[in-house]
């Protein structure tokens, strides 16, 4: 049962606003992270409908008073949505013993809200159904050679975007689950039908391929697009790059690939555990060319001379996450207060200014690529804003 509670942890924090879900399930300390985050996402997926259930059973939260909320979410959500809970002793009996109850409320919100499914219920953002993106890494491999692979695995290589859905709203046809294509702005990504499962794919577990959605993509792009407009007529015998918050690491990998290995990219991050995932990550993508450095970014000295020749860098600081709407955040019930929230995002926007500013201040830095994964304005356009406001580009 201490899934349960850990998810119930992790649930909590999102609702208070302390971080958001990858980084709180990656500073969790239970084991089975993948456990965690499918627990998580679920719950979130259905949160708000199990918020509602809960309000019409009193009983069962003053029963269970001495459990977190998210902690109950997330065992409601097993025992209604995920077939069952897992696990033993007085509580899964307690919970069990609520079953026929909130299967009751349940019964009763769909023919209130006059649907037949619960799916029905769910936000518009729960629905969301997104592409599967994979990046060839051509540190490791040729694209020419991936293509030629899942053709061979019986996928088809079509010229347009995939179909999604069909016009009446339901799932796209088996056969689409079959096709890809050429993303049309990124190098290297092919896109698949968002149902395509690669975690046991062979090409992953080589770091032949990556999973990473085009979004997370477009930074190492920009940048690494720019440099090699730079160095047009070759690359000098001397340069670099920073990537300052770089753990896991899948956009400094990019960023090596991009640039085709040359050139030395500094990997900064101040965590421990991170750093370690980071460096595995960089063997196993074949990133030679990357040094990871377990540093916190605002404290390295842009003056010291191994960073003399540092042209291009890369922040994609800590954020609000709030654009993340496949992870289930979008359709998350908060308890932020306006005010709480007001100063959360001021409290990021103050960092991710001091990190582009970091950014700008190193000598030879002459492209600064900044990303977040919010859509909160206080954290981009503001950002840019109050950095221009108090430094002239050249």
């Amino acid at each position: 049962m201490a899934l349960y509670k850990e998810a119930g942890l992790v649930i909590d924090g999102l609702r208070k606003g302390k971080s958001n879900i990858k980084g709180l399930i990656y500073s969790s300390k239970f084991p089975n992270k993948k456990a965690l985050y499918g627990l998580v996402s679920r719950t979130l997926e259905y949160s708000s409908v199990i918020l509602e259930l809960l309000q019409e059973c009193p009983k069962f939260k003053k029963e269970h008073q001495n459990l977190s909320e998210g902690h109950q979410w997330a065992l409601v959500q097993d025992l209604l949505f995920g077939g069952g809970i897992k696990g033993g002793g007085k509580l899964m009996r307690s919970i069990l013993s609520y079953r026929t109850t909130l299967q009751a409320a349940l019964d009763s919100l769909l023919q209130k809200k006059g649907v037949a499914s619960v799916k029905a219920l769910l936000p518009k953002a729960a629905g969301v159904t997104l592409s599967r993106h994979v990046r060839v890494n051509t540190l490791k491999i040729s694209f020419e050679d991936v293509l030629a692979q899942f053709q061979e695995e019986g996928y088809t290589l079509v010229n347009s975007p995939l179909p999604v859905a069909s016009k009446n709203g339901k799932a796209a046809s088996p056969k689409s689950k079959f096709l890809f294509h050429k993303d049309e702005h990124i190098d290297n990504l092919l896109v698949f039908n968002s149902s395509t499962d690669f975690h046991m794919h062979n090409l992953l577990h080589e770091g032949a391929v990556v999973l990473q959605d085009k979004a997370s993509c477009m930074p190492a792009h920009i940048l690494g697009s720019a440099l090699k407009g730079h160095f047009s007529e070759g690359y000098p015998d001397s340069w670099g790059c920073i990537d300052a918050c770089a753990a896991p690491g899948n956009k400094t990998s990019h960023l090596s690939a991009t640039l085709d290995g040359q050139g030395q990219i500094f990997a900064f991050d101040r965590d421990e555990k991170r750093l370690l995932s980071l460096q595995r990550n960089m063997a196993k993508f074949g990133c030679e060319n990357v040094k990871a450095v377990q540093a916190d970014f605002l404290q390295v000295q842009p003056t010291d001379k191994q960073y003399a020749n540092v042209v291009g860098m890369l922040v994609d600081p800590s954020c609000s996450g709030s654009g993340i709407i496949h992870r289930g955040d979008a359709c998350l019930p908060t308890s932020e207060t306006a005010e709480e929230k007001a100063s959360r995002l001021d409290h990021l926007a103050n960092f991710q200014v001091s990190a582009v500013t970091h950014a700008m201040s190193f000598p030879s830095a002459q492209f600064v690529v900044y990303s977040t994964c919010s859509v909160h304005e206080e954290e981009n356009e503001d950002v840019v804003r109050r950095v221009l406001e108090t430094h002239v580009i050249a």
